[in-house]
């Protein structure tokens, strides 16, 4: 067990915790109620109108980006829930990094990527031998 660190005199570290909320919640807690209620509304109504940040070609994806993105794919790595592996990008068609740029780009043009395109899963890998987890 490491050395135990004391802070405000405690050594529990629930009580540490605890501490640090009190000290917290008193240095960032705004006094002035009225101001703090002036700008929760202020912000309000200007989030309402807030489309994001305007749209130039300094966020554009090109094609050769994608490309550089595939070629530094690592391989032999398992498929997607869609079925797909690095592979399949890295020896697919040479048009393809165009679609995908022009894909990413209505992606950010419109401030929307589909539910469905950032589901995925994760297996948990066990490395070492099988011996040492008897």
């Amino acid at each position: 067990m490491g050395a135990s660190t004391k802070v405000n005199g405690f050594l529990d570290p629930d009580l540490i915790a605890a501490s640090f909320v009190r000290y917290f919640k008193a240095v960032c807690t705004d006094e002035r109620n009225e101001v703090s209620s002036n700008l929760r509304t202020m912000y309000n109504n200007r989030r309402h109108h807030y489309d994001g940040a305007p749209f130039d070609n300094t966020y554009l994806v090109d094609a050769e980006l994608v490309e550089q993105v595939i070629g530094n794919m690592h391989r032999g790595k398992a498929a997607g829930l869609d079925g797909l592996t690095a592979e399949h990008l890295i020896f697919c068609h040479s048009l393809l990094p165009c679609i995908l740029a022009k894909l990413f780009n209505l992606f950010i043009r419109y401030g929307h990527v589909p539910a469905a395109f950032g589901i995925s899963y994760t297996v948990p890998l066990l490395k070492g031998s099988a011996s040492s987890y008897s």
